[in-house]
């Protein structure tokens, strides 16, 4: 017995003790409001006697409207387990002038007990000054405003500071005529701000006339505050001066349209030039053709008996005439590359490869060349691309060889990638040249004496740039070349 004694005695010691620390405490009522107990909390709380409380009826401190809204009409509904507790805000009156702004919270009776239970706590005002403190300054950083007022629109409860600076004319003067806010409005926009009013809640735009004589973009942010019932109390505003985003927002569609206009330009710019290098490959191919036919019909009748200083010369303008032929033809197929339609599934490399580019190399032009081919997995790339691709790195490889010439073909997947190998046993590239031979018309000195274009290996970096790929080489002189094509994984069919 006498340890559940020192017990409550505990217990009720540490709930004063947390009373006083949140500056709370508890009083009972009845039905009807009246104040039947009070703890020492409450007392030290509004600063009055026990016999000044006693007896007395709620509606006495905290006045008979705002009795009869908050709790009168709630306590039935409470005391039926309507509703699970009743919370309000008030001033406590204190000898009819001194007052305190409390917060309330009535729960329902316990079972077999008549009376309502209150928790009551006092609103600090240190608090309250610190939040808005803070609050302004916030608002200030971005320009904006706050108020609350009740759901009829007939009472004030907060305004922020900055409100008549905001808007140019004070708070008061908003109350006695709210239509003053129309008057510096845009016509355009005071129709769809008065429907937003009508609203619960949602969010309008308008532009207002400032005092400076310039019009600012404001935003309105509205919801309502509902009750325990589920209806409208009280209505939060927050107002945002957005005319700092709006003048960002006109300079990008203003750089966007720029660079609009740029991008047809150089659109423009890219198809002239496409067409000017499709009618120079054609117009240059003609005379050379007529060149390369005069020529050989000249050293075929005229040429036969010179001696060797001039059969060098002869062979030299030989040389020249095929250099400019696979010069004209590279670029032609260069121009062509991005007119290439991207392909809507997955090729079948093992079959394309054995359709297409097997017949261009297995045959009498390259008797001895042997191919060796390991797992070729699909790729989401246009034939015509993955053509150029091959041939060009296998004929580099059977180009600049001076043995048998052998390619080993390979691919493995990765989480993101599929990479491509393509070895061959040729002369190989110096290790410092190695990223040169990817450059527009890169030819190594020691290769010069083979015949090509300098493009062919452009060309294939420029096609896996279109698929967001990589090529690169590990070589090393006299070691032969391994090339590596590195696709992003495209989640397609075959």
């Amino acid at each position: 017995m006498r340890n559940s004694l020192e017990t409550s005695t505990l217990e009720k010691t540490m709930l004063r003790g947390a009373l006083k620390e949140v500056k709370a405490g508890g009083i009972l009522i009845d039905s009807r409001g009246t104040i039947i107990k009070v703890n020492r909390e409450f007392l030290r709380l509004i600063k009055q006697r026990e016999e000044q409380i006693l007896g007395h009826n709620l509606s006495e401190f905290m006045g008979d409207a705002d009795f009869k809204k908050y709790v009168l009409k709630n306590l039935s509904f409470l005391f039926q387990n309507k509703i699970q507790q009743i919370q309000f805000e008030c001033n406590w009156i204190i000898n009819g002038a001194k007052s305190l702004s409390l917060f309330f919270q009535i729960y329902p009776p316990l079972k077999g007990h008549s009376e309502f239970g209150c928790f009551v706590k006092i609103m600090d005002s240190l608090d309250s000054s610190l939040n808005s403190k803070y609050l302004d300054k916030i608002l200030n950083t971005i320009h904006a405003i706050i108020w609350l007022r009740s759901g009829d629109g007939s009472k004030f409860y907060y305004a922020s500071p900055k409100f008549e600076t905001f808007y140019g004319f004070s708070l008061d003067k908003f109350k006695e005529n709210p239509e003053i806010l129309f008057e510096r409005m845009h016509p355009d926009d005071q129709s769809a701000v008065r429907q937003s009013f009508l609203n619960k809640d949602g969010n309008v735009s308008y532009r207002y006339f400032m005092t400076d004589g310039t019009w600012h973009h404001f935003s309105v942010h509205r919801f309502f505050i509902l009750d325990e019932f589920g209806n409208p109390s009280k209505v939060a505003a927050l107002t945002i001066d957005d005319t700092r985003f709006f003048e960002a927002q006109e300079k990008l569609l203003w750089k966007k349209e720029k660079l609009k206009e740029k991008n047809e330009e150089l659109e423009n710019a890219k198809s002239m030039l496409e067409s000017f290098t499709v009618f120079a490959c054609h117009d240059l191919s003609q005379p050379l053709r007529v060149f390369a036919s005069y020529f050989e019909i000249l050293e075929k009748h005229y040429l036969q008996d010179i001696n060797p200083e001039a059969q060098y010369l002869l062979s030299g303008v030989h040389q020249a005439i095929k250099r400019m032929k696979d010069l004209i033809q590279g670029i032609a197929e260069l121009s062509l590359l991005e007119k290439t339609n991207q392909p809507a599934s997955l090729c079948n490399v093992r079959e394309f490869f054995k359709e297409r580019i097997e017949p261009l190399l297995l045959n009498e032009l390259y008797p001895d060349l042997k191919i060796e081919t390991g797992k070729l997995l699909p790729l989401a790339v246009s034939e015509d691309h993955l053509a150029s691709l091959f041939m060009n790195i296998i004929e580099n490889g059977i180009k600049y060889n001076t043995q048998t010439p052998h390619i080993k073909i390979r691919s493995k997947a990765f989480k993101k990638w599929i990479v491509y190998s393509i070895q061959d046993n040729g002369i190989g590239i110096p290790k410092e040249n190695k990223n040169q031979i990817f450059n527009m018309g890169k030819r190594l000195h020691h290769m010069r004496t083979q015949r090509g274009s300098g493009i062919g290996l452009y060309a294939c970096a420029k096609i896996m740039s279109l698929y967001h790929g990589k090529i690169w080489v590990h070589s090393g002189a006299g070691e032969g070349s391994t090339f590596y094509l590195l696709f992003p994984h495209q989640d397609k069919t075959v």
